[in-house]
């Protein structure tokens, strides 16, 4: 499961399923930026137990040209090694700005 903030990419909230999942991953960043332009820069990583925490800088061009930058906060929950639920934060508002076209 990956909890997707609703107002980042309304089309989406929680994600349930391998195959949503891929296809979340293989088509919304290139709803928002251009192909190839995406970066993360990793800025925090906290792990203990079956949970783990990345805070990452996320830079790209968007598709309307523009340059991009937001911190995103991701949790992940482990279970047997492998992540099982993903959490995504971010400052909606300024995602908004950045990529309204």
């Amino acid at each position: 499961v990956w909890h997707v903030p609703p107002s980042s990419a309304p089309r989406y909230s929680s994600l349930e399923g391998i195959d949503t999942l891929l296809e979340f991953v293989r088509s919304a960043a290139g709803l928002y930026y251009e192909p190839g332009s995406l970066r993360m820069e990793p800025v925090l990583e906290a792990a203990e137990g079956d949970s783990c925490l990345v805070l990452t800088r996320i830079r790209a061009r968007t598709r309307t040209g523009r340059d991009y930058e937001n911190l995103y906060a991701f949790g992940f929950r482990l279970r047997e090694g492998r992540i099982c639920e993903i959490w995504e934060l971010l400052d909606t508002v300024h995602f908004r700005n950045q990529t309204a076209s």
